[in-house]
C-alpha cells in the first residue's frame, strides 16, 4: 500500500450526539440514576465446559389459588457486562447485588472453534470486547475473541462472534477471513494463503506473512453510524480495521485500514481500545495505544489520540494525549457526557508503576471539550496504594452514573506467561471525588513527576471465582435494555 495523505487536522465545534463505549447508542448522562434493585441469580461454569447458553427457565409456577401457571421474573435493574478474557467467558452481573446471573462461554457457543483448553490451562477462546447493540430492528452481542490451538499455547487467527438475543441462542456469523480490496498490496498474497491453509499448511503465528491476512489478536469493536460497518482493532498488528460483516460463507470485505502505511500513524503499536462519538455530523474515534515501539524498551509507552474517521479512507488526527510524555500501557479510553462537561476516563494500567512496583495501575480522569486537548484531572489509586494495597494491570474502568462512583477491572498480571507477577484478578468498586485540575501534564515517568494521585475508599469487591484475566466491562442500565438481554438473565422482559 502506498503511503496515504490525510486532511490536515480540524476540530468539530460542538457535539450534537454522543455514542456510550461499546453498549449501542445510547446517550450517557451524569444524572442521579436511581438502580433498580435486583434478585439473586444462579452462576454458570465459568469455563465454558458445562455451562448452559440457553436462556434461563420461564419461571411459571402453579397459582395455590387456582392452581394456573403463572409467570413471575424480577424487576429489571442494572446490569454489568464482563469478558473474562482466561476462562472465554461473557459474565453477567447483577450490578445491584453483584451476583452473576449467566455465563456464556465460547466453548458452547462456537464449540468447533472454541471448545477446550490451551497448553496453559485458560479457554482456547479468550474473551476481550463486547458490544451490546439495541436497536429498534435487533438485538444482539458483538463478542471479539483470540484463539489458541487446543493443548498448545501457540496463536490462531481471531475472530468476531455475533450472537442475536434470542431463544436459542443461535451466532448469526462469525468474522474470521478477511477480503482485501482489489489492488491492496496484500489481497493476491493473503487469497493464495488461504489455498494453502485450506489444503493444511498450519497457520504460523509467528510469521507475519500469515498474520498480516488476518485479525490475529483483536481486542475491541464498535459500530459505524450506519450500523453495519465493522471497526476492529488488531493489536498485534498495530492497525485498526473497517470491514462489512461475513455473508454466508464469505470473507469480510476490508473497506478502510490504518496501519504504519498511513501518514501521522507514527510510532502506533499494539493499538488495543477504542470508542466512536458523534460530533456535527462527524464520527470520531477515540483510540489507545499500548506501545510506542515494536522495542522493550517502548513496550509500554503508550498514549490516547482522537481521529475523524466519517470518511475512513480521508481520516483527520485531531490529537495525541499526553502532549508530552506517555500513559503506560493504557486501555479503554471512554467519554462521559456530565452536567459539567465531559469527562474522559481511562485505564492507566501502569499508571503506578515505578521501579519497585512494577504491576501497579491506577485509573486516570481527564476534563475534556470538543474545542481543545484533555486536561489532567488525575490517577485514581486505592487508600493505601503505592505503600499499601495497590492495583495490578488495570484493563478497564466504568463510570457510575451519578460521578460519586467508578468500576474498576483488574486483571493482577497482563498475560499468563509471567512468572514474575502473581496478582489476581479482581473487580472492584470505589468511591470517586473528581477532582479539580493539579496543572500537570498526566505523563508516566517513574518519578510520577507529572501525576497526582488520589486515593478512592473500596466500597466492595465482586466476587472473582474463575476469573482470569478480564479485560472489559460495560453498565447497563435497566432503561437501555432489550427484552432479549432481560430474559437471558431471567428478569422481566417488559
Amino acid at each position: 500500500m502506498t503511503d496515504r495523505q490525510v486532511s490536515p487536522p480540524t476540530r468539530p465545534a460542538g457535539r450534537d450526539g454522543f455514542y456510550p463505549r461499546r453498549v449501542g447508542r445510547w446517550t450517557v448522562t451524569a444524572a442521579l440514576l436511581a438502580l433498580t434493585a435486583c434478585r439473586d441469580g444462579c452462576r454458570s461454569s465459568p469455563q465454558g465446559q458445562d455451562s448452559n447458553v440457553q436462556p434461563p427457565d420461564s419461571g411459571e409456577t402453579a397459582s395455590p389459588e387456582t392452581g394456573d401457571s403463572t409467570t413471575s421474573h424480577p424487576a429489571a435493574g442494572a446490569l454489568i457486562l464482563r469478558s473474562n478474557s482466561g476462562g472465554g467467558c461473557l459474565d453477567l452481573i447483577d450490578y445491584d447485588s453483584g451476583v452473576t446471573l449467566e455465563s456464556l462461554c465460547l466453548g458452547d457457543i462456537i464449540p468447533e472453534s472454541c471448545h477446550g483448553l490451551g497448553d496453559d490451562g485458560l479457554a482456547r477462546c479468550q474473551a476481550f470486547g463486547v458490544l451490546y447493540d439495541l436497536t429498534p430492528q435487533r438485538e444482539r452481542l458483538l463478542l471479539v475473541y483470540a484463539r489458541q490451538q487446543a493443548g498448545a499455547t501457540e496463536h490462531l487467527p481471531g475472530g468476531v462472534l455475533s450472537l442475536p438475543l434470542s431463544n436459542p441462542l443461535q451466532p448469526e456469523w462469525q468474522l474470521m477471513e478477511m477480503a482485501f480490496p482489489k489492488g491492496h498490496a496484500l489481497q493476491q498474497h493473503c487469497e493464495n494463503l488461504n489455498e494453502e491453509l485450506d489444503d493444511g499448511l498450519p497457520f504460523d503465528w509467528l510469521n507475519k506473512e500469515h498474520k498480516q491476512c488476518f485479525n490475529a489478536f483483536p481486542h475491541d469493536i464498535a459500530l459505524m453510524p450506519d450500523g453495519e460497518t465493522i471497526v476492529l482493532t488488531d493489536t498485534s498488528q498495530g492497525r485498526v480495521i473497517w470491514a462489512r460483516p461475513p455473508v454466508g460463507d464469505a470473507a469480510a470485505e476490508i473497506i478502510a485500514l490504518f496501519d504504519q502505511d498511513l501518514s501521522l500513524w507514527n510510532d502506533s503499536r499494539a493499538v488495543n481500545c477504542l470508542q466512536l462519538v458523534q460530533d456535527q455530523g462527524h464520527t470520531l474515534m477515540l483510540l489507545s495505544y499500548k506501545a510506542a515501539s515494536d522495542e522493550e524498551s517502548g513496550e509500554n509507552d503508550g498514549r490516547i489520540t482522537m481521529w475523524d474517521v466519517t470518511d475512513p479512507q480521508l481520516p483527520s488526527l485531531l490529537w495525541a494525549w499526553p502532549t508530552d510524555g506517555v500513559v503506560a500501557a493504557v486501555h479503554n479510553p471512554a467519554l462521559w457526557e456530565t452536567d459539567q462537561g465531559l469527562l474522559m476516563s481511562y485505564a492507566h494500567s501502569l499508571g503506578a508503576s515505578d521501579g519497585e512496583n512494577e504491576w501497579a495501575g491506577s485509573m486516570g480522569l481527564a476534563q475534556y471539550s470538543y474545542e481543545g486537548i484533555p486536561e489532567y484531572l488525575a490517577d485514581i489509586v486505592l487508600a493505601g496504594g503505592n505503600d499499601g494495597e495497590d492495583m495490578g494491570f488495570v484493563r478497564d474502568v466504568q463510570i457510575v452514573p451519578g460521578l460519586d462512583k467508578a468500576l474498576i477491572l483488574d486483571s493482577g498480571c497482563s498475560d499468563p506467561n509471567l512468572a514474575s507477577c502473581t496478582l489476581p484478578a479482581r473487580m472492584i468498586e470505589v468511591a470517586l471525588d473528581i477532582p479539580s485540575p493539579p496543572s500537570l501534564g498526566g505523563g508516566w515517568d517513574p518519578s510520577h513527576d507529572q501525576q497526582s494521585f488520589q486515593p478512592a475508599r473500596v466500597i466492595r469487591e465482586f466476587n472473582t471465582d474463575n476469573l482470569y484475566y478480564p479485560f472489559d466491562i460495560d453498565l447497563i442500565q435497566a432503561e437501555d435494555q432489550g427484552q432479549g438481554l432481560r430474559s437471558l438473565v431471567g428478569w422481566d422482559p417488559n
